[in-house]
């Protein structure tokens, strides 16, 4: 199956939709805050609380009931939200990558103008 299919599954319109983007953010922060980007990183306690996580999220806590389910449905719903994590890890990995060494971080002291760039005051 393909990453597009994945998301049709779990309920997302296809193509790169503002949902599915503000769910991939969500997992991947997430993964942030527990220091891992793949599966085998999380390992078997984290990798749950994060399916978890991610089943209470739109448009997916709509359906959560049947992931896990001995259903097919239950089964295509599991399958899909594994590649649609591992896919949101690679991504996340992809990003620290590329950032390896920048410091995305304004150290220079400089506090910013009160009221905003534009401020007159």
């Amino acid at each position: 199956m393909t990453i597009e299919d994945d998301k049709r599954i779990l309920g997302f319109k296809s193509g790169n939709s503002g949902l599915y983007k503000q769910w991939r953010n969500a997992i991947k922060a997430r993964m942030i805050t527990n220091g891992f980007t793949s599966r085998r990183e999380a390992g078997i306690e984290k990798w749950a609380e994060l399916t978890e996580f991610a089943l209470t999220l739109k448009p997916l806590s709509a359906r959560a009931g049947i992931h896990g389910t001995a259903t097919a449905a239950g089964f295509a719903m599991q399958q899909a939200l594994n590649s649609l994590l591992g896919d949101a890890g690679k991504k996340l990995k992809d990003t620290q990558t590329l950032y390896k060494g920048v410091d995305l971080v304004d150290t220079s002291g400089d506090a910013p103008v009160p009221g905003g760039m534009f401020s007159v005051f």
